[in-house]
């Protein structure tokens, strides 16, 4: 009889039942120039992102807004790399100012070369969303296969 009490009672209830409630005691958002961050504290862990000087990780509580970043590297007197965005989960876009940029190669955490890109006047455009999630290297080398340049990115699926 008790089970039948506690069935009828879970049926009733069951429109009232929502799924991934943040239920964190902690948590808001903070505003500084251009960054935004948002959080709250005791949720699970779905996605990190990593840059230069930065770890960002991402839960179920949502900035309002998607964000992409792009690395620039310029020293003094050298090329400037910019690839963007990245984290990307379809495309990846990438241009440099050093003329002899020829191809790119996509290297896996593991090391091992995953894709071969063409460099066609100093720019480069193409879909990642057949590669798995993680961090990958874009090796940028001329026409000799000498290494210009390593950048970082990730892809979140």
């Amino acid at each position: 009889m008790i089970r039948i009490a506690m069935l009828c009672s879970a049926l009733l209830c069951a429109p009232h039942i929502w799924a991934q409630n943040v239920l964190g005691s902690a948590g808001t958002q903070a505003n500084g120039g251009d960054l935004m961050v948002a959080w709250t504290i005791g949720e699970p862990i779905i996605a990190t992102g990593t840059g230069t000087t930065v770890i960002a990780t991402q839960g179920f509580h949502q900035p309002p807004s998607d964000f992409n970043t792009s690395v620039l590297l310029r020293a003094e007197g050298s090329a400037a790399w910019h690839l963007f965005p990245n984290p990307t989960r379809d495309i990846l876009q990438f241009s440099t100012t050093e003329p002899t940029a020829y191809q790119a190669e996509v290297i896996n955490d593991v090391g091992q070369r995953t894709l071969l890109w063409p460099i066609i006047a100093s720019q480069g455009l193409w879909k990642v969303d057949g590669l798995a999630s993680g961090a990958y290297h874009l090796r940028v080398m001329d026409r000799s296969g000498n290494e210009l340049q390593t950048l970082e990115f990730i892809v979140s699926q």
